[in-house]
């Protein structure tokens, strides 16, 4: 049985987790939550499921009031892009909490799938192909193009890739 002490220590914990969330603090986030799992593996099975439960509902409770950017690579690219658009726009970004999945895929699945990029994901762990799919590689060129030319047509590749981005990162992000 938990201790009253351990218990509330572990309360504490998922508090801090949470307040990380909230401020953004993604890399305190992440080693508060390897920690509050580390710890979780020395007790039994059935403390281990209770807990897990109750700080899986404070979380879901969480990410309800609080909203939370989801990325692929996003701390390298879309991040700092997003910043650089507001600040063209004098305008200031929101601070959001931020799920890179990428840095998460990498630690989980690196040593199992080698590649850990979004299509080698989908196949490995949705069992998804893409068919007739714009490279993203592409995507910006496309973009470029439509600026030039106006032609609408060359964005619909574009919004069916995104479309397909969104998609896979909602379901991996519910694995990882």
């Amino acid at each position: 049985v938990l201790s009253p002490e351990a218990a509330e220590g572990f309360l504490a914990q998922q508090r801090l987790l949470l307040s990380y969330l909230s401020a953004g603090n993604m890399d305190q986030a992440h080693a508060l939550a390897e920690e509050i799992v580390s710890q979780l593996e020395n007790l039994p099975l059935l403390q281990q499921k209770l807990l897990m439960v109750d700080l899986v509902a404070r979380l879901e409770k969480h990410f309800e009031s609080e909203p939370v950017l989801v990325t692929f690579n996003g701390k390298t690219f879309d991040v700092p892009l997003l910043q650089s658009r507001f600040i063209m726009q004098q305008k200031r970004m929101a601070s959001l909490g931020h799920i890179d999945l990428l840095s998460h895929a990498r630690r989980i699945f690196k040593l199992r799938l080698g590649r850990v990029n979004l299509t080698a994901l989908e196949q490995a762990l949705l069992g998804q192909q893409r068919q007739d799919d714009l490279p993203g590689a592409q995507v910006p060129q496309r973009y470029f193009d439509y600026l030039k030319t106006g032609d609408e047509s060359l964005l619909a590749p574009v919004f069916e890739h995104n479309a397909q981005d969104v998609f896979s990162l909602s379901k991996i992000l519910k694995l990882i």
